[in-house]
């Protein structure tokens, strides 16, 4: 066979079959890494449209709150029952008794 020996042959074929096997883990790997990288890819655009959903219903939410509903579920979550008091005498805001305004305001929701 082209003047190789028997033995040269098969170390050239067990050479060719192992760079064959080499590609052939190399190109699987890469295609797993691919598939995962996709996969990733697919859960952040869901946890993104997951969001942008629940980021529209709380503006849906807002939008139709009133003024004085709105500063209550403001005050809930972003201060104390006291502070929200303090601030709305500060503002000029506070609740007037003949409207019927309970002492603790933030608490309505």
């Amino acid at each position: 066979m082209f003047g190789i020996g028997h033995l040269q042959a098969q170390l050239i074929a067990s050479g060719v079959g192992t760079a064959v096997l080499i590609g052939v883990v190399v190109w699987l790997r890469a295609d797993a890494a691919d598939d995962r990288e996709r996969e990733l890819r697919a859960n952040q655009n869901t946890n993104r449209l997951r969001h942008i959903e629940n980021s529209k219903g709380t503006q849906n939410e807002i939008e139709n709150l009133s003024d004085s509903d709105l500063d209550r579920a403001l005050c809930r979550v972003l201060s104390t029952a006291p502070e929200c008091k303090r601030g709305r005498a500060l503002q000029g805001r506070e609740p007037t008794a003949a409207k019927g305004a309970a002492g603790n305001d933030c608490g309505d929701l």
